[in-house]
């Protein structure tokens, strides 16, 4: 059973966070299988060694820096009723951390502020995540696939790049995806879990399809 702590917000157990990722990991096994399919004519040994690089460094990586060491200082040192805000401005310097990706002048920078605020609202659910487990290896091995599936499908194409209105709305759902997540991480009833969970997976193909249609006509 989960305990509930002093802050009011009654913690999951391992188990059960992992269990309400499933959509998540459904949509990053369906990013990679489609990228493959899509892209496998532009596959090579250096593009297949850098995704996975790419992908180990911001899973990893990442979450070493914001979950496991940032956050996991904060839940050291401050009371049990501070670690929900400290879960909420750890991720909003993950959002702002990715402002990074304007150096160079790549990018433009309304791509750039898109991709803040969507992982701004990824690292509210990576943070969740954590609080609830207490598992930086849960954090990094979910933040590891999916962007391993991001990046295998957006290999023909490119990050932080949108390729029309379909791929558009299907970033947007991803958001959405990231906030039905998080709201089924802060609470453990299990009385609206199975409709969160079949509304998840539905969003899940939904961007799937999205992108595919969108990058198909590339």
């Amino acid at each position: 059973m989960s305990d509930e702590n002093v802050s009011g917000t009654e913690r999951l157990n391992r188990k059960e966070t992992t269990v309400r990722l499933i959509p998540l990991l459904v949509l990053s096994l369906l990013f990679l299988i489609s990228g493959i399919i899509l892209f496998h004519s532009q596959f090579t040994v250096i593009s297949v060694i850098t995704v996975i690089v790419e992908a180990v460094v911001a899973g990893f990586g990442e979450e070493l820096i914001f979950r496991l060491i940032i956050l996991g200082l904060c839940f050291k040192f401050l009371k049990e009723s501070k670690h929900v805000p400290a879960v909420i401005v750890v991720s909003v310097l993950f959002g702002l951390a990715h402002f990074a990706n304007l150096r160079g002048g790549s990018f433009e920078f309304s791509m750039v502020l898109f991709q803040v605020v969507a992982a701004g609202v990824a690292g509210l659910m990576f943070g969740f995540i954590f609080y609830n487990s207490r598992s930086y290896w849960l954090c990094a091995g979910v933040h590891f696939l999916y962007d391993l599936g991001v990046f295998t499908i957006s290999i023909g194409v490119g990050n932080l790049t949108l390729a029309g209105v379909g791929d558009l709305i299907s970033e947007l759902l991803i958001i959405a995806l990231c906030g039905l997540i998080i709201a089924s991480l802060v609470k453990t009833s299990a009385k609206f879990l199975r409709i969160e969970m079949i509304l998840g997976l539905i969003l899940a193909v939904t961007i799937t399809v999205l992108k595919f249609i969108a990058y198909s006509a590339l």
